[in-house]
């Protein structure tokens, strides 16, 4: 039996400060394609993007990543789950677990195999 606070999905959760950018775009990208490397493992993580000022929000973007959600939401909001000091950077890449806790934190910058690579590993459990 599974305990009720557990969800069967993962999180990539992407927080963008700004104006969604060439970094930002390109880590969107590397969370989509991450997704759809997981095969039928796919429908076991959501992605998020989280967007902190409700008046740059990617619109444009919608349309190639079909399966991403877009939430506002304020760094008061975000700092009892992410950490304050991670906030100050954009963009930032968490995985979070199917309980809500925080598995890793990743630079936009991360390497595309590792990520998928270590995607890869923890969606399975």
């Amino acid at each position: 039996m599974a305990h009720p606070a557990v969800s069967d999905q993962w999180l990539v959760v992407q927080i963008e400060v700004g104006k969604c950018l060439a970094d930002c775009r390109d880590a969107l990208y590397l969370t989509r394609q991450a997704r759809l490397a997981l095969g039928r493992n796919m429908y076991r993580v959501q992605r998020i993007l989280v967007v902190k000022n409700a008046f740059l929000t990617p619109v444009d973007l919608l349309p190639s990543h079909p399966d991403l959600h877009l939430i506002h939401a304020t760094n008061e909001d975000l700092a009892p789950l992410f950490g304050s000091d991670s906030l100050s950077q954009s963009p930032r890449i968490f995985l979070v677990d199917r309980r809500g806790f925080v598995v890793f934190r990743y630079e936009a910058t991360v390497s595309p195999a590792s990520f998928i690579r270590e995607l890869g590993r923890l969606v399975v459990f």
